[in-house]
């Protein structure tokens, strides 16, 4: 099993799209990312999952470049975010916050073509980017005010300012929440296609946790560090379940067990590094282990996986929200 997570793992930096490293970022004496280790291979698709308050919006906004780590490394397209000349963040980074940031005095269209420009689209190329993100993302008509629109749509407007100049890297927090069913999918189709067609790389964060199951990858964290990382046939074989619910469930139940026996900090305390394991036939381990946690915690990690974040200028500026 081992063997075979390995052999999904890109062989080098030059194919990683992210990668963190012992990533730390504290408030104070409160650490949110926690000696983080995280691996996006180019031209994969990446599922971030998490309880609210795990780390998530934090870690999206280090690698975005939008807010520095505290210790740590994180490459993005080969260089650190916020590298001058990089464009990360930028016209190489399609970016959507969970929480909208739009200009609720704009229309779509206007809010398409303020994006465009930013990124340096032509007038062409952005009509033609507007009308296909419109229809693709069942839009009202183009001259409809934002602050007449409803959340849903929204969001597919935060989703489209985010797709409208076919990035080489994706970060998008949670595209799909208050979507229904037939659009989700069509969302997870589109994003496949391109990540096969355009060698394009996304990270995905999302609280419908079995939708991940379509990316090639998927991380769960928890405390500020990951859980386990490989392929979502992979992390359930090797826990021996049926959904990656189950999975991430038993990878939390493993790790409160580990951490209890090692005497671990109690949580919000800090913690040793991410431990590597291999399995046995006769048993199940996580990947990466991590403590602490209580089982009656456990419950919440099948429900809310919500997080905030901003749209980001090619400054390294947030947008209004």
């Amino acid at each position: 099993m081992k063997a075979d997570l390995e052999a999904s793992l890109p062989s080098g930096p030059e194919d990683l799209a992210i990668q963190c490293r012992d990533v730390g970022r504290s408030y104070g004496k409160m650490k949110v990312l926690n000696n983080l280790n995280l691996t996006v291979p180019q031209g994969q698709i990446y599922g971030l999952l998490g309880p609210s308050g795990c780390g998530k919006t934090t870690l999206l906004k280090c690698i975005v470049g939008t807010l520095k780590i505290s210790r740590g490394h994180i490459s993005v397209l080969g260089k650190p975010p916020a590298f001058p000349g990089h464009h990360v963040p930028g016209r190489m980074v399609g970016y959507m916050p969970q929480e909208l940031a739009l200009y609720s005095e704009f229309t779509i269209s206007d809010t398409l073509t303020f994006f465009g420009r930013i990124h340096g689209l032509t007038s062409k190329e952005t009509k033609a980017r507007t009308d296909f993100l419109i229809d693709f993302l069942d839009l009202p008509q183009k001259h409809s005010l934002v602050r007449n629109l409803s959340g849903g749509q929204k969001r597919r407007v935060s989703l489209g300012a985010a797709l409208l100049q076919n990035p080489e890297l994706l970060i998008l927090d949670e595209p799909t929440v208050g979507v229904d069913p037939v659009l989700r999918a069509k969302i997870w189709q589109h994003l496949v296609e391109i990540v096969k067609t355009g060698k394009v790389s996304v990270i995905i964060t999302t609280h419908y946790i079995e939708e991940a199951r379509q990316a090639n990858m998927v991380g769960l964290m928890r405390n500020g560090r990951l859980l386990a990382e490989g392929t979502p046939d992979a992390v359930m074989k090797m826990h021996n379940a049926a959904t990656l619910e189950h999975a991430f469930l038993r990878l939390c139940e493993t790790s409160d067990q580990l951490g209890s026996k090692r005497g671990d900090s109690p949580e919000g305390g800090p913690l040793e590094n991410s431990q590597s394991f291999e399995s046995r036939p006769d048993e199940s381990l996580p990947i990466l282990a991590v403590g602490p946690g209580t089982p009656e915690e456990l419950p919440k990690y099948s429900a809310d996986w919500k997080v905030r974040a901003r749209h980001v200028m090619p400054n390294g500026e947030t947008s209004p929200p």
